[in-house]
């Protein structure tokens, strides 16, 4: 989440960028709306973002919002219908009110999508929304993907869904074939070697969230405790279950580098002639290594480590690291002086 800022004037310190778009009010007129529906798909197909209502665009002066946002806020499945009525699969958002200087504002938080590409499903107002179009932020506007940005989405889901095919089949060796059963999401059905059993209905959506993408690579793996009943022909048994997971908590670089971006504001700085994030895996690799909170890849010590930031995962050969090596970063990066010094002072870190 971008936190936001004030100037001295008054105004909003933030500017649109791929994250974060402003619009002076929140209105249900269809070419306006449509054109927030364009951005919140704009966001789902990036990196999630923040559409703010009741702040201009340029100068980004604070107006607060109107009474239709607070109806919106308040009744969210008349937003839910018109966002699920032009796009799929489903985008994940919410809501949110809060105060800005004097004023309340609106802001429409967008999830990136776990499942992309996001498809405009038909016509909307000319020149707006277009039957079969991939919409995608881009730096302050979101306009129809680019081939090259096409491209690389479709091999980011590939290599997603190879990685959850490996992932499976590296467990499935570890626990043992006859040991494994298959949960179907949709019906609650587990199959496995010796038959089948059902999971109620009313305990699915406490389970559902699975498909949400909780249990991502970049966010701490929880722990899922599941309780219920198992029906057998003669009997009910009290069921319950405590499914462990290691590493809660932990971060992988790419949920840390995301973390951090945001924790300066989302920046977007020149760095040899080309723009990139302020901070990014290369800088992300400087400081770990500046800081020596870990050793470098081919060390022969490789859990050697500042466990207060980072520690190494044996099973899985790499490592991850704490909210504190997240804090850490923010407050010392923060400093320009200290920022610059990473690709200044210190071009031997690599």
């Amino acid at each position: 989440m971008i936190e936001l800022t004030l100037t001295a004037k008054g105004n909003v310190h933030q500017r649109e960028s791929t994250k974060l778009e402003f619009k002076s009010e929140f209105i249900w007129e269809k070419c306006f709306f449509q054109k927030c529906l364009r951005s919140i798909a704009g966001f789902a197909n990036n990196q999630g973002g923040m559409l703010v209502f009741g702040v201009k665009n340029k100068p980004h002066e604070v107006l607060g919002i109107k009474a239709e946002f607070e109806e919106a806020h308040q009744d969210k499945k008349r937003l839910n219908e018109r966002i699920s009525d032009f796009f799929a699969p489903e985008i994940i958002w919410e809501t949110e009110i809060r105060p800005l200087g004097n004023h309340q504002i609106g802001i429409i938080h967008v999830k990136e999508a776990t499942k992309k590409p996001i498809i405009c499903k038909k016509v909307g107002e000319p020149d707006i929304l277009r039957e079969s179009a991939i919409y995608y932020r881009y730096q302050a506007e979101t306009k129809e993907i680019q081939y090259s940005d096409l491209y690389l989405m479709i091999e980011k889901e590939k290599e997603k869904e190879r990685k959850l095919w490996f992932n499976l089949f590296e467990k499935t060796a570890t626990i043992g074939v006859g040991n494994v059963g298959l949960l179907n999401l949709t019906d609650g059905i587990v199959s496995g070697k010796n038959g089948s059993f059902l999971i109620d209905e009313t305990l699915l959506p406490k389970i559902q969230f699975i498909q949400e993408g909780n249990f991502s690579e970049t966010e701490g793996k929880p722990t899922l405790k599941l309780v219920g009943t198992v029906e057998a022909l003669s009997s009910i048994v009290e069921v319950e279950r405590q499914v462990l997971v290691s590493n809660k908590d932990r971060m992988k670089p790419q949920q840390v580098i995301k973390l951090v971006q945001n924790g300066l504001g989302n920046i977007r700085v020149l760095r040899r002639g080309n723009e990139t994030d302020k901070f990014n895996n290369d800088t992300h690799t400087r400081c770990w290594n500046k800081f020596k909170v870990r050793p470098k890849g081919k060390s022969s010590h490789p859990a050697k480590t500042e466990s207060k930031y980072c520690i190494y995962d044996e099973p899985h050969k790499d490592y991850l690291y704490t909210q504190e090596w997240v804090d850490f970063l923010i407050e010392k990066l923060s400093n320009e002086e200290e920022y610059n010094s990473l690709y200044t002072k210190n071009k031997d870190l690599l």
